[in-house]
């Protein structure tokens, strides 16, 4: 005798179109005479399947049916039309609804019935595995694409995005700026000093102050924007929504804050610090090429200046 607990079943017919002597080894049946109580009885016991019984003049309507498939996903149940074969028709309109996972003719003897059962709930397991499966592989394929777009996007020395986001996260901004009649900054950095870093302690020390001054650029950027390393020691950052006088706040900030830092390098504590240039839409240009060019400009008269200052383009 077989240990395996019965498949609890509910069983959805009028006490007068039950058939009788309806039962399957390996199933116990439950009756339920109203479509509309299925949701309940589903929310209080647990089933492993779920059969409407289709007969002449007493069908639920095509809404009924919408509603017993929608309480049956959501119970992750199987649900099997029951039905005489003397009525193809009907069967046919139903299954091509697509509302049911298999079929039982009530008057099949019980081992077929059951076997008929057991068919559609392992159908129903099956899809419901294929589309775990396939949620997993999307899934995955997303995370995957992710990760290579951070790869290609990111700047490999420091937290920044690289060049190639920058212009394309440019023309984006400028393009919404455009449309919605919105002003953004755009900030230039230029790191003082860092020729002398290579040329007296090498290269590694100045790939060192590199990342530090990328780390702190991204401290000081709001969430809402976005910085760049573009380029060996030059560095920018879109402000969107913004103007110039919030560039200059943000560029005033980001130079204190690399002024202030300590670089420590084999025992020796290097500082440098920055130069920017701010520009800003529309008042510094009506294409982005111009306020890109307006920024170079304001950065390069930062540096012609003095240096550790902020020149903003047209003051």
């Amino acid at each position: 005798m077989s240990n395996t607990p019965a498949i609890r079943t509910l069983c959805i017919g009028l006490p007068e179109r039950r058939p009788p002597h309806f039962s399957a080894a390996g199933f116990e049946f439950e009756w339920v005479a109203d479509v509309v109580a299925v949701a309940g009885v589903l929310r209080e016991r647990d089933f492993g399947c779920v059969v409407l019984f289709l007969t002449a003049g007493g069908a639920p309507s095509g809404a009924a049916i919408e509603q017993l498939r929608d309480d049956c996903d959501a119970a992750c149940l199987p649900l099997v039309l029951a039905a005489s074969i003397a009525d193809p028709d009907a069967i046919i309109e139903r299954f091509a609804d697509a509302a049911f996972d298999g079929f039982v003719e009530p008057c099949w003897p019980p081992g077929l019935r059951g076997a008929a059962l057991r068919a559609a709930i392992g159908r129903f397991q099956v899809g419901r595995n294929v589309v775990a499966i396939q949620q997993q592989v999307l899934g995955s394929a997303a995370d995957e694409f992710r990760s290579l777009r951070e790869l290609v996007f990111a700047d490999d020395l420091t937290t920044l995005h690289n060049l190639r986001y920058f212009r394309e996260m440019l023309a984006r901004e400028h393009a919404r700026s455009e449309r919605h009649a919105r002003g953004y900054a755009l900030v230039y950095f230029d790191v003082d000093g860092l020729k002398t870093v290579n040329t007296r302690y090498g290269h590694a020390a100045g790939g060192l102050v590199l990342a530090q001054v990328g780390r702190l650029i991204a401290e000081t950027t709001r969430a809402s924007d976005l910085s760049f390393r573009v380029g060996g020691d030059e560095f920018t950052s879109l402000l969107v929504e913004n103007n110039k006088d919030g560039g200059q706040n943000f560029a005033e900030r980001t130079l204190a804050a690399v002024r202030g830092c300590d670089i420590a390098f084999e025992g020796t504590l290097l500082r440098v610090t920055l130069s920017a240039g701010v520009a800003a839409y529309p008042e510094d240009g009506d294409t982005k090429l111009e306020v890109l060019a307006h920024a170079d400009a304001a950065v390069f008269a930062a540096k012609e200046g003095g240096k550790d200052r902020v020149v903003c383009f047209g003051r």
